[in-house]
């Protein structure tokens, strides 16, 4: 018997991609893609005993093409943490070899290029693997960490979470 734990539907996230793309020839790329990948995934996930997913979102997807799931929530536990309030930064958390990881980026440095322009000595910190290819701009005002051990330290030193995923599926754990 096979179990899979799945935290997302894979299909859900190149589907995004694809509606985000503004490249004719691209998009048409992408949504080829997207139909092979999807119809791959409800195909294996459907030889599976029962899949273990974690949101609402994908109970819905699997649902609609009859496979079998249990729905496991994220659990978080309930930690009293000291956060400092007064850093106003901005961060944001993802291992950029994730594609919604780096739409978001590409879209946090624009958002973040308007903001400073209203307030002028915002600072922006990435951090996740991969963050150091990433064009920044403003090299004062943005500031790349790389792998981070205990990302805990950063939600609570960091500032405020900023975090325009457009594309993905499923639960965005870090914003819980």
């Amino acid at each position: 018997r096979v179990f899979v734990r799945a935290h997302n539907s894979e299909h859900e996230i190149w589907r995004g991609h694809k509606e985000n793309c503004k490249n004719p020839f691209k998009k048409a790329l992408l949504s080829l893609l997207y139909k092979r990948l999807k119809a791959q995934e409800i195909q294996l996930l459907k030889k599976c005993k029962r899949v273990l997913t974690l949101s609402s979102e994908d109970e819905a997807v699997l649902t609609k093409y009859d496979i079998a799931f249990t729905t496991l929530p994220v659990s978080i536990p309930n930690q009293e943490r000291l956060c400092d309030y007064s850093v106003s930064n901005l961060f944001h958390v993802g291992n950029m070899n994730w594609k919604p990881n780096q739409e978001a980026v590409e879209e946090l440095i624009d958002i973040h290029q308007s903001l400073i322009a209203e307030i002028p000595d915002l600072k922006l910190h990435l951090y996740g693997s991969g963050v150091e290819k990433f064009e920044l701009g403003n090299k004062n005002m943005v500031r790349r960490h790389g792998f981070v051990e205990h990302v805990e330290d950063i939600f609570t030193k960091s500032g405020i979470l900023i975090s325009p995923i457009k594309s993905g599926s499923g639960i965005r754990i870090k914003l819980l």
